[in-house]
């Protein structure tokens, strides 16, 4: 079971970095902090609801390592992450059913292996195939994550979380300097200028028109990529969240 967001992909890491302290795996960092910290320890979410013990804290991202120079688009409308949950299959059949192969799908090949089988649900047997074209393969790291996100007209999210806050995704794109086109979230409201630093849809047929509106304003939403990198920039950085622990402590 995945212990937080793009669990696959980062788990290594965080074993890798656990292991050169002596630490054998994640699970054996959570009992190291159940017995050393007291009850009245202080402890910071990223989900707003989660807990009344946790103090809410959003999301950061390290800018030098996603953000990149503009070098020219490779896809139209992108999306990274795992399309195998039903309301990513809804909407991402819908874009199939507008725009075709203009959709490039980045993620694990057997997730999406899985959504194709629920796609039958949404798509004709022309549409299924056109869907499967969609597949670009499994991105390895944040270098070829924030290229992929640099140079797609329109990065599509996601988000699937009742709470509706803001994913680390959103973050990533943001952070390489990619048009972030997301579903509407209280957080887009709290941290960022919507239509200035991203964009959000409320249903399918917003954003539908969204993508048909940005992809003839692409000057546009460029501007509103740049706006939204000098955000993450300005005040979302893991330097500006160890702040917000310092003055809490």
């Amino acid at each position: 079971m995945s212990l937080f967001e793009n669990y696959e992909r980062r788990i290594d890491k965080i074993n890798e970095t656990l292991n050169k302290y002596g630490i054998a795996s994640i699970e054996d960092a959570k009992k190291v902090c159940d017995e050393k910290f007291p009850a009245h320890t202080l402890f910071f979410a990223s989900d707003r609801n989660i807990s009344k013990k946790f103090k809410y804290l959003p999301l950061a991202i390290s800018s030098r390592t996603y953000g990149r120079e503009f070098e020219g688009f490779d896809y139209g409308i992108s999306f990274v992450g795992n399309p195998n949950i039903a309301k990513r299959v809804e909407i991402l059949a819908s874009v199939v059913k507008a725009f075709g192969d203009n959709l490039a799908v980045f993620c694990e090949k057997k997730q999406f292996e899985k959504s194709v089988e629920k796609m039958e649900k949404y798509l004709t047997k022309d549409e299924l195939v056109t869907y499967k074209y969609c597949y670009q393969g499994f991105l390895e790291d944040e270098r070829e994550i924030s290229k992929v996100l640099n140079s797609s007209k329109i990065n599509l999210n996601i988000i699937t979380k009742f709470n509706m806050s803001l994913n680390f995704h959103a973050f990533e794109t943001l952070a390489a300097g990619g048009f972030l086109l997301t579903n509407n979230a209280w957080a887009c409201y709290e941290f960022f200028d919507l239509a200035r630093d991203l964009e959000t849809y409320y249903d399918i047929d917003d954003l539908i028109d969204k993508i048909k509106f940005y992809t003839r304003q692409i000057d546009m939403a460029q501007v509103i990529a740049l706006s939204g990198k000098a955000a993450i920039r300005q005040g979302h950085t893991f330097k500006d969240r160890v702040k917000v622990i310092l003055k809490s402590i």
